[in-house]
């Protein structure tokens, strides 16, 4: 019979007495969202920004903190939402809404503008032209 160091024994104790440990988790409710209409089902939108909510025959987009930053009209009955793109490596976010009950699939496309406030700037043209176009050449 071959005789074994005492350490390697009482590793090999301490290895097969010990049981699974247990883990904390701590948990905290950074956001509370409050929308006038029942919700019928929600997603994030892929990079956490944005929430999108669908309610019956409306869908409405929140940024982080809650702050609605538009809305549209959808078929009545879509019950179903899922999300698929990313606006920041350049794949347009699209939104499918669907009804359980029919299969009937609903795709929305949705691309946030950012109103720039032109304001004391230089311009060329008319004031009160129907169009503004911004150009951004010196970003220091």
């Amino acid at each position: 019979m071959q005789k074994y160091p005492i350490p390697l024994l009482i590793i090999l104790l301490l290895c097969l007495s010990a049981g699974p440990g247990q883990a904390a988790i701590d948990w905290q409710s950074k956001q509370v969202m409050k929308t006038k209409t029942p919700i019928v089902a929600m997603s994030p939108t892929f990079d956490g920004q944005k929430m999108v909510i669908l309610s019956k025959g409306l869908l409405t987009i929140y940024d982080q903190k809650g702050k609605k930053l538009g809305s549209t009209k959808v078929k009545a009955g879509m019950d179903r939402i899922a999300i698929s793109g990313f606006q920041p490596a350049g794949i347009p976010e699209k939104i499918f809404v669907a009804n359980s009950a029919t299969g009937q699939v609903e795709q929305v496309t949705f691309s946030l503008v950012t109103p720039i406030a032109a304001g004391s700037s230089p311009f060329l043209g008319p004031a009160e032209a129907p169009v503004t176009i911004a150009i951004f050449s010196d970003f220091q």
